[in-house]
C-alpha cells in the first residue's frame, strides 16, 4: 500500500492502513525472510493517510483466544512480548508519522491485530472522520 500511495498519488485520495503501517524491513527477523523486502518510502506519499494501531497492554489483549499463562516464566515471558510490542509500535507510529506528510496516526488501546474486530465501533468512527477530510 505504501508504494502505491508513493508511486500513484496522483490516482488516490488516501490511505488506510489498519495495523498494516510497518517497516517490515525493522521487524523480520532473518535476512532470506527479507529477501525483496523494501523500506517503505513514506517521504514520496502525497496524499492524506491513516493509520491505526491496535496496542494491547496484555497477554489476554494481545493474543484473545490464547490459552491462560499459569506458571510465573510464561507470564513474564509473555510480558517482554508484549513490551516488546509496544516499543515496536512505537517506532513504527513515529516512523510514519514523520515520514507522511499528512499523516494522522491513531493507537486503539486494548485493541488486537483484528482491531476492526475487537474495535469495531472505534475503528468505523477514525475512518468516516478521515474520509470526510478527504478531497
Amino acid at each position: 500500500m505504501s508504494s502505491i500511495g508513493a508511486r500513484r498519488s496522483d490516482r488516490i485520495a488516501g490511505l488506510i492502513y489498519l495495523d498494516a503501517a510497518w517497516a517490515r524491513t525493522y521487524v523480520l527477523p532473518h535476512k532470506a525472510l527479507g529477501a525483496g523486502v523494501e523500506k517503505p518510502d513514506y517521504a514520496r506519499i502525497r496524499v492524506a493517510a491513516l493509520a491505526l494501531y491496535p496496542a494491547p497492554g496484555t497477554w489476554s489483549e494481545m493474543m484473545p483466544g490464547a490459552p491462560m499463562l499459569t506458571s510465573p516464566q510464561q507470564q513474564a515471558a509473555a510480558e517482554r512480548v508484549v513490551a516488546l510490542a509496544a516499543r515496536t509500535r512505537k517506532y513504527m507510529a513515529d516512523t510514519f508519522r514523520s515520514g507522511v506528510k499528512n499523516s494522522r496516526v491513531i493507537e486503539i488501546p486494548g485493541a488486537s491485530h483484528y482491531i476492526f474486530r475487537t474495535n469495531e465501533a472505534e475503528v468505523l468512527r477514525e475512518i468516516r472522520t478521515f474520509i470526510k477530510t478527504l478531497p
